[in-house]
């Protein structure tokens, strides 16, 4: 991100004046305060609901981090209790569960939404660099605002900055690194180095796919400042000691991404049938050429998860949303003045989706990695218009608040707010269904079997507060007496505890007489016999009745 583009318009061009300057910000601070107050409007919609909804699998599984952080205790070889015995499947740091846990602990909150507290407050704290860096980089107070103004209201913020996720916790130390790194290149001071190396060490442990994002916008500010300040130079000392502070400012985050990937490794190695190790992930997380060669999924990422595309398309289609894009796009080529800074902008959004394809191809929710990218290039479109002087009053007074308006009403027509709306008592079922097997079931003796289309889904586990085994798997007899199942059922007999239920989700996996007599004759204690309630088969229910 060029910090002093060649360019940029001068102060004749964007009608300077120091009174104008103020008027401008005064105006955007309005603008500001209006957007600030819709979104705290629409991130409290729905905050009582349950943690049910898009991606509720992964919400529930940080949940499950910190729920039993509270029961079992923090530790670094933390328990996702989804995949069976040993239960421990390290993933990500888990700071910001660890947060959670102890907001819960300390004040009685209840854990749902005390996750979502502490996510919105994570992104609320990222805002302060990420002004800092926009008022670098455009110069000028007013398009620093506007900033700001979109990054309150572009709907991958409003909805997944209220989820139960790691994104904010990244995205705000994500921020503050960036902001430190680039006062660290300019003033070389021992305070602004120190912070950057702990904001980035903290942003890579909490999840390093996003850090990556980071990185590369370091880098952007890296090159800028070697080839403006230190290029011309041509003294060898000068730049040797830029390239070792550019390696030290970034390597040691990197080391401890790799020695934490290497220590979860170990722990996950030792699994006995769900291993999880990173090597065996490589598909899952960077995807395939032929993902990448698919034209399908590059407009689900960059249009079908773009917060200010699914806005504008909700109310007006999709077809006038991409139209209005390449419009933007073409206004940003045609008038001069934030070519290099919106260059790269677009280059910083493209290398998470470019790298970790897979991951931005099936969750939505990684788009925060990204969206803050677009928000500053969002900006660039309207800034180049209002440094026009016939064009400037009806962008600033017209376009500007027209735009603003069109993204906060199309969020209400989206799917996120959709299902921040919906009733209580339409999570009545599956509630219902998690809360007898935990009135039915013991914690520390009593775990439970989940055959469902959606595979290693969480809210099973999390909501009936039992430790279970998720699988897609048919529930059929090869699969019950296969190697794998064996070693699950071993390890949980050497860990105390016992599969007390099945659930069954789905029509095809409901079981058949005959997987319903081994399980009987396999699960029931002498005596004893299962009952069937719902999708429930729950055994040891009740005593065999004696023959007549």
């Amino acid at each position: 991100m060029n910090e002093t583009p060649d360019d940029a318009p001068s102060a004749e061009e964007v009608g300077g004046g120091r009174d104008r300057r103020i008027r401008d910000a005064l105006y955007f601070g309005v603008l500001l305060l209006v957007c600030a107050v819709a979104h705290v409007n629409l991130v409290t919609r729905g905050w009582n609901l349950p943690l049910l909804g898009p991606h509720d699998f992964r919400q529930t599984q940080t949940a499950l981090t910190s729920y039993w952080a509270i029961r079992e205790g923090f530790r670094l070889d933390y328990i996702t209790p989804v995949c069976g015995p040993p239960w421990s499947i390290p993933l990500e740091f888990p700071l910001y569960q660890w947060i959670v846990a102890l907001v819960n602990t300390s004040t009685g909150y209840p854990l749902d939404q005390a996750g979502r507290l502490v996510s919105l407050l994570f992104f609320y704290l990222a805002l302060p660099p990420a002004f800092l860096l926009g008022r670098r980089v455009l110069k000028r107070t007013s398009l620093t605002l506007f900033f700001i103004c979109l990054l309150l209201i572009n709907p991958i913020h409003i909805f997944w900055g209220r989820t139960f996720l790691i994104e904010t916790t990244v995205l705000c130390f994500g921020s503050y690194f960036l902001w430190f790194f680039v006062r660290a290149l300019e003033r070389r001071r021992l305070l602004d180095h120190v912070l950057a190396v702990l904001f980035g060490c903290l942003a890579a442990l909490v999840k390093p796919t996003t850090y990556a994002v980071f990185l590369v916008a370091a880098f952007c500010f890296y090159t800028t400042h070697f080839v403006r300040d230190i290029w011309p130079r041509r003294s060898r000392r000068t730049v040797v000691a830029v390239l070792l502070q550019g390696a030290i400012l970034t390597l040691i985050s990197i080391a401890a991404t790799w020695l934490w990937t290497n220590y979860c490794d170990g722990i996950k190695a030792a699994h006995p049938y769900t291993p999880l190790v990173s090597a065996d992930m490589h598909a899952w997380n960077y995807g395939t050429l032929g993902q990448r060669l698919t034209i399908d999924n590059w407009t689900k990422i960059f249009f079908g998860y773009n917060g200010f595309i699914i806005a504008i398309a909700a109310t007006l289609g999709l077809s006038f949303a991409t139209f209005l894009a390449g419009g933007a796009v073409a206004v940003w080529l045609l008038i001069p003045g934030y070519r290099r800074i919106g260059l790269a902008a677009l280059l910083t959004a493209a290398v998470g989706p470019m790298v970790f394809f897979n991951l931005f191809t099936v969750h939505s929710y990684y788009q925060m990695a990204i969206t803050w990218c677009l928000c500053l290039f969002a900006v660039l479109p309207f800034a180049a218009l209002m440094s026009k002087p016939r064009l400037r009053f009806v962008t600033q007074f017209g376009l500007v608040p027209i735009f603003l308006c069109g993204v906060i009403g199309g969020y209400v027509s989206t799917v996120y707010y959709t299902s921040q709306s919906r009733p209580m008592s339409g999570f009545g079922p599956f509630l219902g269904v998690m809360h007898s097997i935990e009135a039915a079931t013991d914690q520390d003796q009593d775990a439970i079997l989940v055959f469902a289309l959606e595979g290693w889904n969480s809210k099973y586990a999390y909501y009936s507060r039992r430790k279970c085994f998720a699988t897609a798997d048919i529930p059929t007899l090869e699969r019950l007496r296969d190697d794998t199942f064996k070693a699950m059922e071993k390890a949980m007999k050497e860990d105390g505890m016992r599969f007390r239920a099945v659930v069954t989700i789905g029509e095809a996996r409901q079981l058949t007489p005959d997987v319903r007599a081994y399980l009987d004759g396999r699960f029931n204690s002498p005596g004893m016999t299962s009952v069937q309630t719902g999708p429930v088969l729950l055994f040891d229910a009740k005593p065999i009745d004696p023959a007549p």
